[in-house]
């Protein structure tokens, strides 16, 4: 049993394929000086072959961050810090500070910590944001 997770794609393709890893190669193209893998990869696209060039992204998993992703639109900055809603009940929400930590296209990746089965607002965050203002400096919510 191995501790990676490798995933590779033809260069230029958009598509990534899961590899499985089989181990160190025998043989290494001395061009190319650096370390080869045998992969197997059940029903190959029509462009991958033996030999060919391919991008792969080797995850040890081992190394891999405890944490959660958050929706890129569910996070709101107040007062220098970032936070989200969670779901309480039916009704309520509570504003949660969390740690953002890096960002992919749509969501952050934070090591803040939650019970399972919490739910965030994605859409209307900073609607609650603006009614916990207004309500906290004696004003009425709409």
């Amino acid at each position: 049993m191995t501790n990676f997770s490798i995933r590779l794609r033809i260069p230029g393709s958009e598509q990534w394929i899961d590899g499985l890893y089989l181990g160190v190669a025998p043989q290494v193209d001395p061009r190319l000086q650096g370390e080869s893998f045998l992969l197997r990869v059940d029903e190959p696209p029509a462009g991958l072959r033996p030999g060919a060039m391919i991008e792969a992204r080797i995850l040890d998993q081992r190394s891999v961050e405890k944490g959660w992703r958050l929706p890129a639109e569910a996070i709101i900055r107040y007062s220098g810090q970032h936070w989200i809603y969670v779901k309480e009940d039916a009704e309520h929400f509570e504003k949660k500070q969390v740690s953002l930590d890096n960002r992919d296209e749509k969501s952050w990746f934070t090591k803040t910590r939650f019970e399972p089965g919490t739910f965030c607002v994605v859409t209307g965050a900073a609607s609650l944001l603006s009614a916990e203002l207004q309500a906290a400096f004696g004003g009425e919510p709409e």
